[in-house]
Order: C-alpha cells, then sequence, then structure tokens
C-alpha cells in the first residue's frame, strides 16, 4: 500500500512538473498572414501585431507601403517576386526599413524608394535579403552601420546603386546581378554596381556587375575586403575602382570590356590582385604600384593535362608573350608589373590550389565558402596557414581567394 502511494506520488509530480514546464517554456514562433483573405491587410499591421521570431507570409498583390521593421522576424511572399509588389507610398522613405536582429526579406519586387532605399538595414546585424527584385531606388539595399548581414541572389537593376555599405563590415554580398544602376539626375549617385565607404571585412562573390552608369564595383576608404569571384564587365568607366582602399583580395573575377580601364588604384597599397581574368581592357590597372600582382608562393595547378607548380600572375587577353615550356606561365613579365602572367584564361589552370609543402595546414582548419555563406576569409583567428581544399564556384572553377589571402598575409608577415 505505501509503495503503491509512493509511486502514485511521483507520478503526480511528475505530471506537475510537465504543466508547469509547458507554462514556463516560451512558444515555437507562429505564422501571421497578409493579404485580402487574412486579417491583416498591410505588412505594416502584420510587423506590428507579430511576436519576436514569426514568420509574416504576404499573398500576391501590390502594397503601397513604407515598412518599419525594429524585432527578428522573417517576411516574405507566398508566390515570389513577381507577383508580390512593394512600392513606397513616401519616396522620400525607405520601402524597407530595417532596424533589429535576425530580420530576415525574401521574394519581393521593391520599388519606388526614388529618394531614398529599396531596403535599409540601418544599425542592424545577422539581416538577410535573398531573392528580391529591386529597381528604381536611389539605393537598391543599403548597408548603413550593418554587420553579419546577407544580400543575396537578387535582382537590382537601374537603382542609383546596386549595394551601398557606409561604416559596414562582416557583410556578405553573394549571386546578384547589380546592371544599369544609373545615378541619379541631378548627379547626386554616380551609378555603381556596388559602393563601399569605410567598409572592412566584407566578402562579395559571385556577382554579375556590369552595364553600369560609372563603376563595376567601387572602394573608397575601405579595407581588408575579398571580392572573388565575379563578372565585372562593360562599365560605363572603370570596372573596379580602389581609391584609398589598400589591403583588399581580389581573386577569380573577370574584368572584361568597360570602356576605360579594368582596375583604377588611388593612394592604394597592399592589394593582391591574382588569378583574375582581364579580357579586352582599353587599360588594364592604373597605379598598380605597392599592389600585389602575382602570388608570392607557388601554386599547384594543373595546365593541358599535366601538373605544374609556380607562382601564378592574372590572365591579360592582350598578353604578347610566349610560353615556351608549356607550363601556361609566361615567359616574360606583363608590363605592369606582373612576372607571371598566365597565356590562358584562369578557368584553363584546374583546381588552383597552394603547394602542400611550403605551409602544411591540418584539416580541421579547412575553410571552405559555400555559396551565401557568412564566413570571411579574412577573419583574423583564419589567418594563418594555407587553405588545403576549395571549393568551386558557379562559373565552374576552383576558388582561390582564401588561399591567396593567407600567402599575402604570409608573405606581407615576412616582409615586415
Amino acid at each position: 500500500m505505501i509503495k503503491g502511494v509512493l509511486v502514485s506520488t511521483v507520478l503526480a509530480s511528475f505530471i506537475l512538473f510537465l504543466i508547469a514546464g509547458a507554462i514556463i517554456l516560451p512558444s515555437s514562433a507562429a505564422g501571421v498572414a497578409v493579404g485580402n483573405a487574412w486579417n491583416y491587410q498591410t505588412i505594416q499591421g502584420a510587423v506590428t501585431a507579430a511576436s519576436p521570431g514569426d514568420t509574416i507570409t504576404v499573398s500576391p498583390g501590390t502594397y503601397s507601403e513604407n515598412v518599419v521593421v525594429n524585432k527578428p522576424l522573417t517576411i516574405k511572399s507566398s508566390n515570389g517576386a513577381a507577383s508580390t509588389i512593394i512600392t513606397a507610398a513616401n519616396p522620400s522613405n525607405d520601402v524597407f526599413l530595417l532596424t533589429g536582429t535576425d530580420i530576415r526579406i525574401e521574394g519581393f519586387t521593391i520599388t519606388g524608394g526614388s529618394g531614398s532605399s529599396g531596403v535599409k538595414i540601418d544599425h542592424a546585424s545577422r539581416c538577410a535579403v535573398v531573392n528580391n527584385i529591386v529597381y528604381g531606388n536611389t539605393r537598391g539595399v543599403y548597408l548603413y552601420q550593418a554587420t553579419q548581414s546577407e544580400v543575396s541572389s537578387n535582382n537590382l537593376t537601374s537603382n542609383g546603386y546596386g549595394v551601398y555599405f557606409d561604416h559596414a563590415s562582416y557583410n556578405t554580398i553573394s549571386n546578384n546581378v547589380a546592371m544599369y544602376e544609373k545615378g541619379m539626375p541631378n548627379g547626386s549617385a554616380l551609378g555603381d554596381g556596388i559602393f563601399m565607404a569605410n567598409s572592412a571585412y566584407n566578402t562579395v562573390v559571385n556577382n554579375v556587375l556590369s552595364n553600369n552608369h560609372v563603376f563595376g564595383i567601387s572602394l573608397w576608404s575601405s579595407t581588408n575586403n575579398s571580392i572573388r569571384g565575379n563578372s565585372i564587365n562593360a562599365n560605363e568607366q572603370f570596372g573596379v575602382r580602389l581609391r584609398q582602399s589598400s589591403d583588399n583580395v581580389l581573386v577569380q573575377n573577370t574584368i572584361a570590356r568597360d570602356a576605360q580601364l579594368g582596375i583604377y588604384i588611388g593612394y592604394a597599397s597592399g592589394n593582391v590582385i591574382v588569378l583574375n581574368n582581364f579580357i579586352q581592357e582599353p587599360s588594364t590597372i592604373v597605379n598598380p604600384q605597392n599592389n600585389i600582382l602575382n602570388s608570392t608562393q607557388k601554386l599547384a595547378y594543373t595546365y593541358n593535362g599535366a601538373a605544374h607548380v609556380s607562382s601564378m600572375g592574372n590572365y591579360y587577353s592582350d598578353y604578347k608573350g610566349a610560353d615556351r615550356d608549356g607550363s601556361g606561365i609566361g615567359d616574360t613579365a606583363y608590363p605592369l608589373g606582373d612576372g607571371f602572367p598566365l597565356v590562358k584564361p584562369v578557368e584553363q589552370y584546374g583546381a588552383i590550389k597552394a603547394e602542400s609543402t611550403l605551409i602544411p595546414a591540418p584539416e580541421q582548419n579547412v575553410i571552405s565558402f559555400p555559396p551565401n555563406s557568412t564566413s570571411h576569409y579574412n577573419d583574423d583567428s583564419q589567418h594563418w596557414g594555407i587553405i588545403a581544399a576549395i571549393p568551386r564556384f558557379a562559373g565552374g572553377f576552383a576558388l582561390v581567394g582564401a588561399a591567396l589571402a593567407a600567402l599575402a598575409l604570409v608573405w606581407r608577415a615576412r616582409t615586415k
């Protein structure tokens, strides 16, 4: 009898414990719907009513709003950007203004911010702007003192700027198209695919930056950024401008057919510009002095089916030198100071990696960069050694930006 009472008491206590736990544990994130068939007719109304962590799903339609988001939320369309259009009710205000953390905007056409931005990430972190069509704004996406945020897989066309950075660091811009950025009629915006001011430790990877009014990508007083795997072409002035911007890494970009020149460097040094394709540029690089145009240690690669080890530079479509030993490296330096010019485009050299015998890299220190990753090759904690395995990017050949960044840092350390 006593034993039965004891068991009953323990069981009752356990049930009460479970009930108490259910009361004090937070509930999981809820869903909130916007559209004619739902309780909320506006996105802002749903944002105001939502709890942190909720997902707001927006039905197809056109919404005239300026939406301010100050809490962790996912706001996404139910049927994709083409059928869900958000246009600024007040063109002087941002269409979406994100002022909190962990906010995601996905699957909209965002337009009408002719005096402001399509999406502004303002003093916020861990935000994401993904799979949107953004046009007709002064700035397509504006990162103002934003950190650890992602802008990926967007079509950013016919804005003043595609992506605009101001004092923004540790962000990733990947797999976007930024084309026909046209500036403004009064000249208040130049018209760049990507403009970066006073910003550091950002990754710009696998974007198409073409046919923009001034520059494909422009850096002003910005350092330690990674620009890799991008197609930068047919811009009305320069493909890349590095103005007072030192110690950046530009690797495996294709820079082609810009109206004036490929890369302009002004008052900047220590930029690593290696394994890029320069194709039909009127002038390739201006002011390359005190910048690095070829790897400072040897790399392993495959050319015409044979394995080779050499320092490597860039491919220049106007290079006239010979390659008598068939290594894929020109016998004479390119006039700008690249001592190891490639005689074919970079993609013909296979998976390029640092020669493993020079600086061994333990398996636990392998760094990879999958699409839309927010990892940064230039995190100081990762700035040692050589990358042992380098993934491929969408263009079809191996990414080696991280390896070359490490090589450059080793070189700088040895020369200090």
